[in-house]
């Protein structure tokens, strides 16, 4: 085993300040002590595996930079830290390090593991998209997390939400979805085909999704879904009020005009029944009350039934049945 070595090389001071200013992404692999290294500016690609003595495809002078940029920017151990320019760790040390790697593959709210990293890219602090949502408006009674910019409760750099791409790949086999596909909701970058979606478990909820050109309605109402995972705060009432509208495949309903509605029969409430509701206020009918009486029987307040007929539907609200007549 060599020698620790307590002062830093100065050939790894200059590595360390170089990093600063290179541009470098990393990836995961299956195994948790190798990453793909990828220099944005030359394109090149690297493979690194950290070990007792760590390896690059770079063969570089030992420890290269990427090694530093795994230790330093993945693993998150500070540049001042002896372990990261040892020509060679324990087995023990390893195991933190490593430790440290499964610990950023969880969520620092609901401590689920994530297939993929999801989380500030400054801090590298791990987290859900939608937990940071959740966390964030607890902590903000007013708004919510969808409408604002996101900032991560760690270091306060703000968090990109944007979940969209032009292109859908499977994160299992990576092929391109041209139709439908299944998305985690929780887990901001993970999706499946349909293949793999029937011979993959996943921990957390998927959804399904398709890929085309909405309007913002339809896409509202393709995320009602998510509402089934969250409290449902006052942003998403256009989302609850377009469910209807989509469900029946209109852009908007028809509704009454007001002459058309004054020539729909209106009765005492005494002829109708006291010990029925109107279906709209739920409240029961009283003596003397005027009530709008529907082609097809059903009866509603007056105020009521204005309302819902010439400002909602045109439809009873009991049977769906058009109130419009012909004359």
């Amino acid at each position: 085993m060599p020698q620790w070595v307590d002062k830093c090389p100065p050939g790894v001071e200059k590595k360390l300040e170089a990093l600063t200013i290179k541009r470098l992404t990393w990836e995961v692999t299956s195994e948790p002590n190798k990453f793909k290294i990828k220099e944005l500016d030359s394109l090149k690609q690297f493979n690194t595996m950290l070990s007792t003595t760590h390896q690059c495809t770079c063969k570089g002078i030992y420890p290269c930079i990427h090694i530093l940029f795994v230790l330093t920017k993945v693993v998150g151990l500070a540049t001042t830290d002896p372990i990261i320019w040892q020509p060679s760790i324990r087995e023990y040390q390893l195991e933190i390090i490593v430790s440290k790697i499964e610990d950023q593959k969880k969520c620092c709210f609901c401590g689920e593991s994530m297939p993929v990293f999801s989380g500030c890219q400054s801090c590298r602090k791990a987290f859900h998209m939608k937990c940071l949502e959740l966390k964030t408006n607890s902590l903000h009674t007013q708004g919510s997390g969808s409408s604002r910019n996101l900032m991560c409760l760690n270091c306060g750099e703000n968090v990109n939400n944007s979940v969209a791409q032009s292109v859908k790949k499977c994160s299992k086999c990576s092929t391109t979805m041209q139709t439908d596909f299944f998305e985690c909701l929780l887990c901001e970058k993970f999706s499946l085909c349909p293949s793999c979606h029937k011979c993959t478990r996943h921990n957390h909820p998927l959804i399904k999704r398709a890929i085309r050109t909405v309007s913002n309605n339809q896409a509202k109402v393709e995320n009602v879904n998510e509402l089934l995972f969250r409290e449902i705060n006052p942003e998403d009432y256009d989302v609850l009020l377009s469910l209807d509208t989509a469900s029946q495949g209109q852009t908007k309903n028809h509704v009454l005009s007001t002459q058309e509605f004054d020539r729909i029969s209106v009765r005492n409430a005494s002829v109708v029944s006291e010990s029925s509701k109107c279906p709209i206020c739920l409240e029961f009918y009283r003596r003397g009350e005027k009530c709008v009486v529907l082609p097809c029987g059903h009866t509603m307040h007056f105020i009521c039934g204005r309302k819902w007929l010439t400002e909602c539907s045109e439809n009873c609200p009991v049977d769906h049945s058009s109130a419009r007549k012909d004359y």
